[in-house]
């Protein structure tokens, strides 16, 4: 008696959790539908190694000299140029960071009408250097601190420190020196006709190469 009172009851359990499972199936049928979007868009990451800031540098006006090369400082402005004064590095590389080149190379100086100057070079010296805006002597003029027609190693950055890595100059240290002009009609320079040029910049990974490697 006892054991057949215990199937009846199991056989009970068991029909009411079937009919649950039914019910629970029409509860859940669907009544309505509506779709929504998603979306996702990418941008390349900076470099992490780049040369962020050069010098724009004006001149001013200079007397035609047949004899001499003439010397002029950078002016802070003039009709539409105006002097920058800094040239800026970001490194931020990972890994062993090794230092830094920057090489220059100028164009000819050729006016509005088609007048070359030829020779012409641009002389940096003594720059404010910084990392992040902490004064350092690891970062230099190369000795060729001259810009010309070749391509010179102008800066040299020697620090391991991440950041923004600067050279500052006043106009005194930037200075253009011009030849003498040819006194021939064709060649000479001709006043009162803008001269400008290009002066091409190329950031190099690691120090600067040694005269048997260039």
């Amino acid at each position: 008696m006892t054991k057949r009172y215990l199937l009846i009851g199991a056989g009970l359990l068991l029909s009411g959790a079937i009919f649950g499972t039914k019910s629970s199936v029409a509860a859940s049928e669907v009544m309505g539908t509506m779709a929504s979007s998603g979306s996702v868009s990418f941008t390349s990451l900076p470099d992490p190694f780049r040369v962020t800031e050069v010098p724009d540098m004006y001149f001013g006006s200079i007397d035609v000299n047949y004899n001499k090369a003439t010397t002029k400082a950078a002016v802070a402005s003039g009709g539409n140029m105006q002097t920058t004064q800094r040239i800026s590095v970001h490194d931020v590389r990972e890994g062993l960071i090794k230092g830094w080149h920057l090489q220059a190379q100028l164009s000819d100086f050729t006016s509005t009408a088609g007048s070359t100057i030829k020779g012409a070079v641009i002389r940096l010296s003594d720059p404010k250097t910084q990392v992040n805006g902490a004064d350092t002597e690891r970062i230099s003029l190369s000795g060729k601190s001259e810009i010309n027609r070749d391509l010179n190693t102008v800066l040299v950055g020697e620090t391991r420190q991440l950041g923004e890595h600067t050279a500052e100059f006043d106009y005194e240290d930037m200075r253009l020196v011009v030849p003498p002009s040819p006194t021939n009609a064709t060649e000479g320079y001709r006043e009162n006709e803008r001269y400008e040029a290009v002066i091409t910049w190329n950031l190099f990974a690691g120090p600067e190469p040694s005269a048997s490697e260039e």
